[in-house]
């Protein structure tokens, strides 16, 4: 046998930046998920938050803190989080329009007209609620019965066509709609009528 010398390998410890991500109630990801439910938050409150609830942790920082070059930002319309490779500026702007789970009108109005009552449930269901803004469907997430793209049935996405467009078009399936067909046979599609039965 060889006898090769390797020197060990230090893996930096990503705990605190996964913490910081990720732990309730402060945690980057649950503070976006509260200040979506909030009325009057914006990206500039959303960012407000992350600064004054981690300001002590060291995996956080504000960007004129970090020090960084080259970045046309004012620190209350960004984070900076101190990743092991590197730290990383994110601007605030967009996080909670994003975050929203909002169906667009033309999304929402082929799943009303779909003839499968499981995708119409979907929309219309006691959790659906249409946005004041009339920008389409929003839902309540993480309450009782709510549908959210995160906590849906299977945790999937699905796409199909209602009938519109080229004629004798075949309905399309993702590989994720055929999985929660699967997984809710009461949805399945049945074979439709020939016209000339």
């Amino acid at each position: 046998m060889q006898s090769l010398e390797v020197p060990p390998l230090d893996y930096p410890d990503n705990a605190k930046v996964i913490e910081l991500l990720e732990k309730r109630p402060t945690g980057i990801f649950p503070a976006l998920d509260s200040q979506c439910k909030m009325p009057k938050a914006t990206d500039l409150t959303f960012a407000a938050a992350l600064h004054k609830a981690h300001k002590e942790q060291p995996h956080f920082s504000t960007l004129s803190m970090a020090h960084m070059r080259g970045v046309k930002l004012r620190d209350e319309e960004c984070f900076v989080v101190r990743h092991y490779a590197a730290d990383v500026c994110y601007g605030a702007a967009g996080f909670l329009e994003k975050n929203s789970d909002a169906l667009s009108p033309e999304f929402e109005k082929k799943l009303r007209a779909s003839s499968h009552p499981f995708v119409r449930q979907l929309v219309t269901g006691a959790a659906a609620k249409v946005s004041a803004d009339g920008k389409g469907m929003t839902t309540s997430r993480g309450g009782p019965g709510s549908l959210t793209r995160r906590n849906a049935p299977g945790n999937m996405s699905f796409r199909r066509n209602s009938g519109e467009g080229a004629k004798g078009q075949q309905p399309q399936q993702t590989s994720v709609s055929a999985k929660l067909l699967k997984s809710h046979p009461s949805s399945s599609p049945s074979p439709s009528p020939s016209p000339h039965s």
